[in-house]
């Protein structure tokens, strides 16, 4: 929706239901040969939204907002069936593993705020402030079985997995922009930004934390960054 000073737009999206596939693998590693086959449904259901809205009550000022969301989650199944060959060929043992994704989650979403002021045709100044969030975590069920070729039982293990990963990502950037009317332009502009991360890996092995597998760690960084560019215009040269 537009009027002479302000503009609002409103975007939504969704893909919902159930998807089925299927796909293999063949890979032979010092001459012992894995020959896979997965069925996989994955039950995730997909929203997105944004809101995007931009006020510019004159020629000299304009504020802009945007902000998005996209929260894709559900639960999930793979049955996968792998045998493995001796180096002769002949079969070893096959392997039929599941892992039920029980819940999924990596929901994504941000905003970013930006102001732009143009006093004259040759000067302008621009800020942006940006926001950006990611939280993911899933949790998966992963019976593993092994058979002899003649599908008698070998042995048992049953996993357990639980990830989390949480990251934020702020940043604030300012550009200001000289136009010298002859074909050349002076550029100046800054950027700060900031990102953290938070990582938590869970994994049990029969009902038992493995501590070798397990990992717990934080992640942060921040940035200055400053530019300075200069261009001219001579004759056909730039």
């Amino acid at each position: 929706h537009n009027t002479d000073k302000w503009q609002l737009g409103l975007s939504y999206s969704h893909a919902i239901g159930h998807y089925a596939m299927g796909y293999g693998s063949d890979r032979t590693q010092e001459g012992i040969r894995n020959l896979s086959v997965t069925d996989d449904v994955d039950k995730r259901n997909t929203f997105a939204g944004g809101l995007d809205v931009v006020w510019q009550p004159d020629s000299l000022h304009k504020l802009s907002l945007n902000a998005s969301a996209n929260p894709p989650g559900g639960p999930g199944l793979t049955l996968t069936k792998t045998t493995i060959y001796h180096k002769d060929g002949t079969p070893d043992k096959l392997l039929r593993a599941m892992n039920d994704y029980m819940k999924q989650r990596n929901l994504r979403y941000g905003g970013n705020l930006s102001y732009s002021f143009t006093p004259s045709e040759r000067h302008s100044l621009s800020v942006s402030a940006d926001w950006i969030r990611f939280d993911g975590m899933s949790k998966c069920h992963q019976p593993n079985s092994y058979f002899t070729p003649q599908n008698a039982p070998l042995r048992s293990d049953i996993y357990y997995s639980e990830p989390h990963k949480d990251i934020d990502i702020h940043s604030l950037m300012a550009d200001y922009k000289y136009d010298t009317g002859k074909g050349g332009e002076q550029l100046l502009g800054f950027k700060l930004s900031s990102i953290r991360s938070k990582n938590d890996f869970r994994f049990e092995a029969n009902g038992q934390v493995d501590l070798g597998r397990s990992n717990r760690f934080n992640y942060k960084e921040k940035n200055a960054e400053a530019y300075v560019q200069s261009s001219w215009q001579l004759g056909r040269w730039r």
